[in-house]
């Protein structure tokens, strides 16, 4: 259940409940608290589901979008930005390739 849906079924704004974390740290543990609970819940039901062979990919994806900085796949990107080049070289080396590419094509078919 997403924090919006449980505020709305406790009848309070998620402003409020924002409030309540920021100012009340016994509140705001026993909101973490419930967070690890629910994760324990869906990590336990994923464990069920894998030993009967059913499909556990549900509770999965859950876990990826609620905790994502626990359970999302972490890609990391290298970017090397070479102030050398425009990327004119790479475009003509692209270019030149397509050439011979269609040159050999059209030599294979004339024969």
């Amino acid at each position: 259940m997403s924090y919006d849906a449980a505020c709305s079924l406790a009848n309070l704004s998620r402003s409020t409940v924002e409030k309540w974390r920021q100012n009340d740290e016994e509140f705001n543990a026993e909101f973490e608290a419930a967070i690890d609970y629910a994760e324990a819940v869906m990590i336990k039901e994923i464990k069920r589901l894998g030993n009967e062979k059913s499909d556990w990919r549900a509770i999965a994806w859950l876990l990826e979008r609620r905790l994502p900085e626990r359970w999302s796949l972490k890609r990391e990107v290298d970017m090397t930005i070479d102030k050398k080049s425009d990327g004119t070289d790479l475009v003509a080396s692209m270019i030149q390739q397509a050439s011979e590419e269609f040159l050999k094509a059209e030599s294979d078919s004339e024969e």
